[in-house]
């Protein structure tokens, strides 16, 4: 063997060893990465959807036991008063399909447009199961009140039942405040979180009851069906996270579950929500990622070896330096190709291994380019759920005061009904250009929902526990400054909206993360109670604490 080929082959050895074994680590760690990512962000869809589910039946609870304990319904002496709150009630609680009294024998005596007044509805379990105590039934077909109510879209109807017994003051049992809540709400619900997000429209969102049966999916024909996934069985074991699964179709889905655990004294009816994306489509990135970088490499890889044989005979002197450079960043990390004295022919070799790590720290940025993307809500800007995970675990172990505003803007809704949905993130994007100026870079400000925002600030040990109240009151004051958009006709218009902030503390208010901002949550829920526009902190509200 000639001592050029020698030479050849010792460069092409070092060559594909530097490069080899830099690019599968690279290709390793981005795919591991990027796959984390994306499957992470379906986990973190479904834990949104299944909180939504979970605070949309408490907040239905609440009204209905509100509801029950007016005196015009609590007394039961009047049937043409009950009558007229009923009426009234269609326009003011739209949530509620259907609303009826029933007498202590299960007879209907009062109801929404009169509908079942006068039937004996004693077998029902909206009257058996409510004699005692709060009654709320899981999602169900429509069986008295199919045939009666109006349904334009032609679909079965499905009602999720919530009663509550009516007691005089002596304890005695009145009758029953009987509620059917029309299960389209979850629908929407779902739609509202996709349409939020425009990187969520491969993904579809479905809701399972606790023995299996389908009760939303966005293929009809799925619905009433019994779904057998592990993802399924997981969430059941109160388990959140993703895996890649095949589905029935025979499709490999990336799969986020978790499962819905109640809300307040709403316990919860065992529901497991999941989140699945075509594998095939919504792993692209991480293919594109790897086969950019193999293919970069292996080119450069064939250039290299290229040169290394057709000047390998003049460059045995310089090759030796190469080699010893090679080495050198292979174990010094970070280190740049030097310039290698020697010919014209040396210094294209130096400059192609240049360009090798140009391209592989380029692949290198664009990977955390994609995990920013990841951590951003794309809307606002601001950061997302699982930019407030990494905001948290960048301080893993920290033990500094801090504080969480649960953030809920107030009249939010009626701007995209009357304006549009462009009008409303017009409206968002306005609302979060103000919130980011009033914060420091030790602080985040984060979208957690669609119009509701989470705020965590340090807490210095020199500055009072009023810091964070004193934001929450700039926070109102500037989120209900007058805010000009366009409506659909091109005209511009202005509107105002509210906040509504719920406030806790660290190490007042919880132990850790999770216990201070359901803390957080809880006062938010106060202030909406109380009235909205304005600020409960946790510590000061006795019914935050009972939550």
């Amino acid at each position: 063997m000639t001592f050029r080929l020698q030479i050849v082959l010792l460069a092409a050895i070092l060559l594909i060893t530097a490069i080899g074994t830099t690019t599968v680590v690279f290709v390793r760690i981005s795919a591991k990465e990027l796959t984390h990512e994306i499957g992470h962000s379906m986990a973190v869809l479904a834990t949104e959807m299944s909180d939504r589910l979970d605070r949309e039946m408490a907040i239905r609870l609440s009204e209905v036991r509100i509801l029950a304990g007016l005196p015009t319904i609590s007394e039961m002496r009047r049937t043409d008063s009950i009558q007229n709150l009923i009426d009234s009630l269609k326009d003011e609680v739209s949530a509620f399909t259907w609303v009826g009294i029933l007498d202590t024998k299960g007879t209907v005596i009062a109801a929404t447009d009169g509908i079942l007044v006068g039937k004996n509805i004693s077998q029902r379990p909206v009257y058996t199961e409510a004699r005692k105590d709060t009654f709320i039934g899981d999602v169900h077909d429509a069986v008295l009140l199919a045939a009666l109510l109006p349904n334009p879209t032609g679909e079965a109807m499905k009602f999720v039942d919530i009663s509550q017994p009516v007691f005089d003051e002596s304890g005695a049992l009145q009758g029953i405040f009987a509620a059917h809540l029309s299960w389209r709400w979850a629908t929407d619900v779902a739609d509202t979180l996709l349409t939020f997000n425009a990187s969520e429209r491969m993904v579809e969102i479905f809701v399972v009851a606790r023995d299996g049966t389908i009760l939303l999916s966005p293929v009809p024909e799925l619905i009433g069906h019994a779904m057998d996934l592990e993802s399924v069985a997981a969430a059941r074991r109160g388990l959140t996270g993703w895996a890649v699964e095949a589905w029935p179709d025979g499709r490999d889905y990336v799969t986020g579950y978790t499962a819905t655990d109640g809300e307040g004294s709403y316990p919860g009816l065992g529901w497991s929500v999941l989140t699945r994306a075509p594998a095939k489509d919504i792993l692209q990135p991480v293919s594109d990622v790897i086969a950019a970088m193999i293919a970069a490499a292996v080119l450069i890889l064939l250039a290299a070896c290229v040169l290394a044989m057709i000047l390998a005979s003049r460059l045995v002197r310089p090759l030796q330096a190469m080699t010893d450079a090679v080495e050198s960043m292979r174990t010094e990390r970070g280190r740049s190709f030097p310039d290698i004295p020697g010919p014209r022919e040396v210094q294209t070799l130096c400059r192609a291994f240049q360009s090798l790590l140009s391209a592989l720290i380029s692949t290198e940025r664009q990977a955390e380019y994609l995990q920013d993307r990841a951590n951003t809500d794309p809307l606002t800007g601001l950061a997302n759920r699982a930019g407030l995970d990494a905001f948290f675990a960048e301080r893993a172990g920290l033990t500094s005061p801090f504080a969480v505003l649960a953030i809920d803007l107030d009249d939010f809704k009626p701007i995209n009904d009357t304006y549009g949905h462009d009008a409303g993130d017009a409206v968002l994007r306005q609302i979060a250009e103000r919130l980011k100026g009033m914060f420091r870079s030790s602080d985040i400000i984060a979208r957690s929902g669609g119009d509701e925002f989470l705020a965590v600030i340090a807490i210095p040990d020199s500055e009072d526990g009023t810091t964070a109240e004193r934001i929450a009151k700039r926070l109102i004051d500037a989120i209900s400054a007058p805010i000009q958009i366009v409506q659909r006709t091109g005209d511009p218009v202005t509107v105002s909206i509210g906040a509504s902030v719920g406030l806790s503390s660290y190490p007042r208010d919880g132990t850790d993360r999770a216990s201070v901002s359901k803390a957080a949550d809880s006062a938010l829920y106060a202030a909406k109670r109380a009235g909205k526009r304005r600020f409960v902190a946790a510590s000061e509200n006795p019914a935050v604490a009972a939550d």
